[in-house]
C-alpha cells in the first residue's frame, strides 16, 4: 500500500481510530517548515464507552504518554521505540519515510513484528519525529487485546518464521545505524540484536507475570478534567458524533 501513495505526506489510522483534521494541518505545516524531520505526531487520546461495542456515548478520556524523539541520534530513537512499544504510526509521515519503512519488513509474515514493530521500528530510525501539543489521535479502548488476546511474543518466537525475520530485520536495521549515525558495521550489527532481545524479553515478563503471577491488569486511569477540556473543542463534537451516528469525519487540507 504504502508504494501506491502518490501523496507529498502519509498518516495511518486504524478501524477504530480517528485523526483529527486539525492535528493532520498542524503537522502538514510543521514539516513543510521543518524539513529536517521525518514525521510529527500529535497527542493521542485513548476514548471507551463503557460496553464491548465500536459505537455509544464516550464515557471516559485518557491521555496516552508518548516518549520524545527529537533526538539526533538514529539509535537512541531506536532504543526509546523499543523501551516504550508505544506505535508511532499514528503520526504524520514524509512518504518516502513510510514506503522505506514497509520495504524493509522482511518475509516472511509474523504477527506484531511485521505490521508494528519493524516499521515503527525503521521509521524511528530513519528520522526525528516531533511531538505537537495539538489533540490528535483517538484511539477506542474496547478491551480486544489486539494480537496479545491470540498469542503471547513467546508464541511469536518459536514460531519457524522467527529466525528469518528476526535476522533479516536486524541486518537491514544494523545498515541503517551504520549510513545514520556513522557506527561500524560490527557494533552496529550487535546493538540491533542487544535492543531486539531487550524488547522481546521486556515483552516476555510483563506478559509471563500477567499469565502466571495473576498480576491485575493496570487499570487506566479516567479523567474528568480531560473529558471536560475535550468536549470544549469542536473537533471532539465531531469525535462524539462518529461514535453515536457511526459517520466518518471529513477533510479538506
Amino acid at each position: 500500500m504504502a508504494a501506491a501513495v502518490d501523496t507529498k505526506y502519509v498518516t495511518f489510522a486504524g478501524d477504530d481510530d480517528l485523526q483529527i483534521p486539525g492535528s493532520l494541518r498542524a503537522g502538514l505545516a510543521f514539516l513543510e517548515n521543518e524539513p529536517s524531520y521525518a514525521g510529527a505526531k500529535c497527542v493521542m487520546v485513548e476514548v471507551w464507552t463503557g460496553q464491548a461495542s465500536p459505537h455509544g456515548e464516550i464515557v471516559g478520556a485518557y491521555l496516552t504518554p508518548f516518549p520524545d524523539y527529537d533526538i539526533d541520534s538514529a539509535l537512541q530513537r531506536f532504543v526509546t521505540y523499543s523501551q516504550m512499544a508505544l506505535s508511532v504510526q499514528y503520526g504524520i509521515y514524509r512518504t518516502e519515510v513510510c514506503r522505506v519503512a514497509y520495504e524493509l519488513v522482511p518475509e516472511p509474515y509474523l504477527p506484531y513484528f511485521s505490521e508494528e514493530f519493524i516499521p515503527c521500528s525503521v521509521s524511528a530510525v530513519l528520522g526525528k519525529v516531533k511531538s505537537l501539543p495539538n489533540f490528535g489521535t483517538v484511539q477506542q479502548v474496547d478491551g480486544s487485546g489486539g494480537v496479545w488476546r491470540r498469542q503471547t511474543i513467546f508464541d511469536l518466537i518459536r514460531t519457524p518464521e522467527w529466525p528469518v525475520v528476526s535476522r533479516l530485520f536486524q541486518a537491514r536495521l544494523a545498515e541503517l545505524l551504520t549510513r545514520i549515525d556513522r557506527i561500524v558495521p560490527p557494533d552496529a550489527e550487535r546493538l540491533t540484536e542487544r535492543v531486539l532481545w531487550w524488547h522481546v524479553n521486556m515483552l516476555m515478563n510483563h506478559q509471563y507475570n500477567k499469565k502466571h503471577e495473576e498480576q491485575p491488569e493496570q487499570e487506566r486511569e479516567n479523567s474528568p478534567d480531560l473529558l471536560t477540556a475535550l468536549d470544549r473543542s469542536q473537533e471532539f463534537a465531531l469525535v462524539r458524533d462518529v461514535f453515536r451516528r457511526r459517520r466518518d469525519i471529513p477533510f479538506q487540507a
